[in-house]
């Protein structure tokens, strides 16, 4: 099929087509090859790495850029899926392709350059936003990229010292924060204290932190990178008067309830000094009943 998209727009140099025509016999074209979901001409140039293919359509006109296939994926998502940094460079500054443009599945391109560990791509499309004063962030993704950022500890790094950069942007940071708080990885925590970024304090709209997050997924090795590491505060209560503790009771997570009972012991920090507005501790669960029994 490229081949033969290659053929026809050579054809169309030679005997002058008009742009809009050649558009519509390229698009013509690409809709009856039934073996492939129904692709755009810069599709099959993207997904074939032909970069001076892609140039030689994006001098033509802006006619082929931003076409989504059937599963709202465009040309970029698609360069960036690459991780072809000229490709993407290319559609971006020349093709002034969407990068903001959401797949059916809610992926961003830049979500998909995460996924496949693309990190010069990563670096170019965060640049571009400092650039273009267009934030990532501004708007939720419908996808949450910080997550598939976790299995790559080089573009965690990169995205959480755009964090920084950004001045702590609160929606940013705490979709990191707390996406990393969850994932169980406790490297990825080690990362984002060594970026600089501020987990202690930062509450969701729940009044829970990073900590309440770890102790609700109940990993250990995360809560202890958040208390000893990144000096996160045992006793934040959320809005609704639960200590990270109580979250950990309340799923049963005896290592992590362990923990942070020898954490208070050995910081003279007692849970029970005040008591909180709403202590799970004593709902009668058996994990802390047999804690609050030694």
């Amino acid at each position: 099929m490229l081949d033969y998209l290659k053929r026809l727009i050579s054809f169309h140099s030679r005997h002058n087509i008009h742009t809009a025509e050649l558009l519509e016999l390229c698009e013509l074209a690409c809709s009856k090859d039934k073996t492939t979901p129904p692709f755009s001409i810069l599709h099959h140039a993207v997904r074939g790495g032909d970069a001076d293919f892609v140039e030689v359509l994006l001098n033509i006109g802006k006619g082929f850029v931003g076409l989504q296939d059937n599963k709202g994926k465009t040309d970029l998502h698609y360069a960036a899926k690459t991780g072809d940094t000229r490709l993407v460079r290319a559609l971006v500054e020349r093709g002034q392709s969407d990068i903001f443009a959401h797949s059916k599945r809610g992926d961003l391109p830049i979500c998909l350059a995460i996924r496949g560990g693309h990190l010069p791509v990563v670096e170019y499309m965060l640049d571009h936003s400092r650039r273009t004063r267009k934030s990532y962030f501004d708007k939720k993704p419908r996808y949450s990229f910080m997550t598939d950022a976790v299995a790559h500890p080089e573009i965690l790094r990169v995205l959480a010292q755009h964090c920084c950069a950004i001045e702590g942007h609160p929606v940013a940071t705490s979709q990191l924060i707390f996406d990393v708080a969850m994932s169980g990885k406790a490297g990825a925590v080690g990362v984002l204290i060594e970026a600089g970024l501020d987990i202690v304090d930062l509450q969701d709209n729940k009044g829970e932190t990073a900590l309440h997050y770890a102790a609700k997924m109940g990993d250990t090795r995360v809560v202890r990178q958040l208390v000893e590491r990144g000096k996160s505060d045992v006793i934040t209560h959320s809005k609704r008067g639960d200590l990270p503790i109580c979250l950990a009771i309340r799923g049963g997570h005896l290592p992590v309830v362990e923990y942070m009972l020898d954490h208070s012991r050995r910081t003279k920090k007692s849970y029970f000094d005040k008591k909180p507005p709403h202590c799970c501790a004593i709902e009668g669960h058996p994990v802390a009943t047999s804690e609050l029994e030694r």
